[in-house]
């Protein structure tokens, strides 16, 4: 009689028993699947019909399928996945989380070493979503103005994204003075 791990690990996810349970039954019933099943009833170890039953009258618990679960009834809907209002629990968890997040860091604008605004990124989010076309071109324009902006909190306060701001002031302070400078070459050419 040679009995494989497959086969038990076959009859002890049907029948959920342990390894040496289903090794045992395996084992006297010289390796027939249904027949270590048999044996396993008859030592209570799996209720009777429990196994892979099905039952076709209508009921509400008609939904229930007794399978794996040592004839303990399962839920189809778990079985397959998460339920409708597992889901929209989880969005929701997520959407607070998001929030929460928001709250927690903010967005500062700088003018030198003076702190000329300072908001939660949710705040920055909604103006950006509801007043894109007048936000941006702001937060644009202030970049001339020697405006710089930075994120701080816990999760948005890191370097990287700072460093990227300061790359986005740096270069329209490099525009500004470049513009300058050739303004002021204009000026200073002798005009015939």
């Amino acid at each position: 009689m040679n009995i494989n791990i497959e086969q038990v690990e076959k009859l002890k996810e049907r029948a959920d028993v342990s390894y040496e349970d289903a090794k045992r039954a395996l084992e006297l019933s010289g390796g027939d699947l249904l027949e270590a099943m048999i044996c396993l009833e008859k030592q209570g170890k799996v209720k009777a019909g429990g196994v892979g039953s099905y039952d076709s009258r209508h009921t509400p618990e008609s939904d229930t399928v007794n399978a794996s679960t040592g004839g303990k009834q399962q839920n189809s809907k778990t079985r397959q996945g998460s339920s409708f209002g597992d889901v929209m629990r989880e969005i929701w968890r997520f959407i607070c989380r998001l929030f929460h997040k928001g709250n927690v860091n903010h967005f500062e604008v700088r003018r030198g070493e003076r702190l000329v605004l300072d908001v939660p990124v949710n705040l920055l989010v909604l103006f950006l979503v509801l007043f894109f076309w007048v936000t941006l071109p702001v937060l644009v324009v202030a970049l001339f103005f020697g405006c710089r902006y930075r994120f701080r909190g816990p999760d948005l306060g890191k370097e990287d994204i700072n460093h990227v701001m300061n790359g986005a002031a740096d270069a329209a302070e490099n525009l500004k003075r470049s513009v300058q400078e050739s303004a002021s070459k204009e000026d200073t050419t002798p005009k015939q």
